[in-house]
């Protein structure tokens, strides 16, 4: 697994927005029989994606310190992406941000862009605590 830990620019809400990305790629025990093999990091087709949300006092980075998230998307062959939503419960607040338009047009944008990830809507998941996604 590659893990990214990125400040991107949202012209959606307008600031910066912590994100991390977990992404496929060699692992230990394929870079270790190296001699026997040798490991490529070409891409062969894109990664399906999970957007996974933090609860409620929590950030980006609370998923890989306290979780198996990487192990999962190893075993699964799929990327991760994690973003700070500042205990905002990733809705669109009157006069305020527009998390769910970040979330669902320009997030995916970005990601597909940079990271080799599907746009196909099959190959897309959210998921997240029970009363971050109550909120969508």
């Amino acid at each position: 697994m590659a893990r990214f830990e990125c400040n991107v620019i949202s012209y959606v809400l307008q600031r910066t927005v912590d994100i991390t990305v977990v992404v496929p790629s060699v692992t230990i025990p394929e870079a270790l029989a190296a001699l026997e093999k040798r490991p490529s990091h070409t891409v062969k087709e894109k990664y399906p994606v999970l957007y996974l949300l933090h609860g409620m006092g929590n950030n980006h980075a609370t998923w890989c310190g306290y979780s198996n998230i990487e192990m999962f998307a190893e075993e699964r062959n799929i990327a991760v992406v994690m973003i700070s939503g500042e205990n905002k419960f990733y809705r669109t607040a009157p006069g305020g941000d527009d998390y769910y338009r970040f979330i669902e047009e320009e997030l995916p944008e970005f990601i597909t862009n940079m990271f080799p990830i599907s746009q196909l809507p099959e190959h897309t998941y959210i998921a997240g605590f029970p009363w971050a996604a109550r909120a969508l």
